[in-house]
């Protein structure tokens, strides 16, 4: 389990879990996680201020506006497999413009996204159900798209404040009230390596 979902959670006390839930859409074994063990070495270092577009494929900020917690993805923690589940859905779901049920078996358990491009950055709120919003995450290529990402997130959802942007390529995380009231308690674990998966299918179409 990654170290954002620790943080996350912390509150509700409940004992580790694998990540399951992204690791099923793809059709993995539950045994092998998208997050590798290398995922503690990178977690909380602290952007490159340096970091350019051309290093984009390599590394993305992860950030949680909501917490104030950064961390380095790369783009090695992502499976191939889940890549091929999640690319599709998100063009389809941009396409629809309209909330899109979870690839299985998460939408079979009524959670939605809704996808949308706005000056070239993404964003995608997450459903509980078509009413709850649970989460809403951007991700930006650029700086001039993190610019834009980072005004509306901050602006909408009254989060970041004291908080530096984090260099492009970035996914920053507002979580909503939702969250914390699910009551499929295993969302609050695969929640952030879904941002990741649809973050990264995001910024290797767009490139």
């Amino acid at each position: 389990m990654s170290n954002k979902s620790k943080n996350r959670t912390k509150q509700a006390q409940k004992p580790n879990a694998p990540l399951k839930a992204i690791q099923a859409c793809a059709g993995a074994s539950p045994a092998a996680s998208s997050l590798n063990p290398a995922f503690d070495q990178v977690a909380g270092r602290r952007p490159s201020l340096k970091l350019e577009r051309n290093d984009a494929m390599k590394t993305m900020n992860h950030l949680t506006m909501s917490t104030g917690q950064n961390r380095v993805s790369p783009r090695s923690e992502v499976q191939q497999d889940s890549m091929k589940i999640l690319t599709p859905w998100m063009l389809n779901a941009l396409a629809d413009g309209k909330p899109t049920p979870l690839p299985y078996p998460l939408g079979e358990k009524g959670f939605h996204a809704h996808l949308s491009v706005d000056a070239g950055a993404l964003f995608c709120t997450l459903f509980g159900s078509k009413t709850l919003p649970l989460l809403t995450f951007g991700v930006a290529i650029d700086e001039a798209q993190s610019n834009v990402l980072w005004g509306r997130m901050c602006k909408e959802d009254g989060v970041g404040k004291g908080l530096t942007k984090p260099a492009a390529p970035l996914c920053a995380v507002t979580l909503h009230t939702g969250f914390t009231t699910c009551l499929d308690v295993d969302m609050w674990f695969w929640a952030g390596d879904f941002e990741q998966c649809v973050a990264w299918a995001f910024i290797e179409k767009m490139k």
